[in-house]
């Protein structure tokens, strides 16, 4: 779980670190086409809303797959939800590489997608027959990076089969390093029955779930200063956590 914890930060890290050159191959017709030339007068917001719209339209959706069949107790594969993910990262960061082609110099992803902000119900596209579904929520620790703590604080952590863990407290990132190399994973911290503050995790990639009603309107993906300045903080407190009092 750890091996594919670090693999799937380095993904979206990935994004920070896109070499100027052109958009990669694929078969998508909608990969690389579409208005991308911006017009002097386009503001800001309307340049970022721009990519965020040509992101999600391009989002090829495969049906929703289950398990269980116990009202309450279904749950999204873990499958079919990290391959969302990856859609969306693979759409964000091609979208990166054509807007840099265009360019002298590579462009920031942190500039490209100033402050844009994209919901859980954007990225997945579900419907409110899926309300009660439960979301493995754990399965794409990319995803956890990719969301601020605000998204995930408060929330019911629940079990493979709806059984109630208890509430968020945090999200934290632990790290080390290899071959001299930081890295990171990220992880939910919530308060059990006992009131103590215990870290999720499990051996399946969907041990730990939250019900789709209760986080599908909060931010998937947050590239904003404050959201930047938060993964920093995480990363210095898992490189070099202050000594215990």
């Amino acid at each position: 779980m750890q091996i594919k914890a670090v693999f799937a930060v380095v993904v979206y890290l990935g994004l920070l670190l896109v070499p100027n050159g052109s958009a990669q191959q694929s078969p998508r017709p909608a990969l690389g086409t579409g208005p991308l030339e911006e017009p002097m007068q386009a503001s800001e917001q309307e340049r970022v809303a721009k990519h965020k719209q040509t992101i999600l339209s391009r989002l090829k959706q495969e049906k929703v797959t289950y398990r269980g069949d116990k009202p309450g107790e279904i749950r999204i594969r873990w499958e079919w939800y990290d391959k969302a993910v990856n859609n969306y990262l693979f759409e964000k960061r091609a979208l990166l590489r054509e807007l840099s082609a265009q360019e002298k110099y590579a462009l920031r992803a942190r500039w490209v997608y100033k402050d844009m902000k994209v919901t859980f119900q954007e990225l997945f596209q579900l419907g409110p027959e899926d309300d009660d579904k439960l979301l493995p929520i754990l399965s794409h620790n990319g995803l956890l990076g990719m969301s601020p703590s605000a998204t995930f604080e408060g929330l019911t952590l629940l079990g493979k089969h709806g059984e109630v863990k208890g509430p968020v407290i945090r999200k934290n990132r632990r790290g080390g390093y290899l071959f001299g190399l930081g890295f990171f994973f990220l992880q939910l911290e919530y308060k059990n029955r006992k009131g103590k503050v215990v870290t999720a995790k499990g051996r399946s990639s969907d041990a730990f779930t939250i019900r789709w009603k209760d986080i599908k309107d909060r931010v998937a993906d947050d590239m904003s200063e404050a959201k930047a300045l938060e993964d920093l903080r995480l990363e210095r407190d898992a490189l070099a956590p202050e000594p215990e009092q």
